[in-house]
């Protein structure tokens, strides 16, 4: 959830708080798993790559060889369409 928030906030505009709230934990829950929030996106970043690699490979075990093609250009489109967080600058009030 927290690749949503950074992704709709920006990386300034996501908190901690943001997070604690929004997740209905205590910021003290959040600093126990991550030391700050460069950690919690460093580990928001790694899980979407990790998801979007598992998606490349089943669509690619899944059809045939150009079929794979397709759907790799598809995703990797989708991947690097989306903004840089840093480059949004909505709050979470906004």
């Amino acid at each position: 959830m927290s690749a949503g928030f950074f992704a709709r906030y920006g990386i300034k505009g996501t908190t901690m708080e943001l997070v604690s709230e929004e997740l209905h934990i205590s910021k003290r829950t959040i600093y126990e798993y991550f030391p700050d929030k460069t950690a919690l996106l460093t580990e928001s970043i790694r899980i979407c790559i990790d998801n979007n690699l598992k998606e490349i490979r089943m669509k690619i075990v899944g059809s045939g060889c150009l079929q794979a093609l397709m759907s790799t250009a598809d995703l990797a489109y989708k991947l690097f369409a989306m903004p840089h967080p840093a480059a949004i600058r909505s709050s979470p009030t906004a």
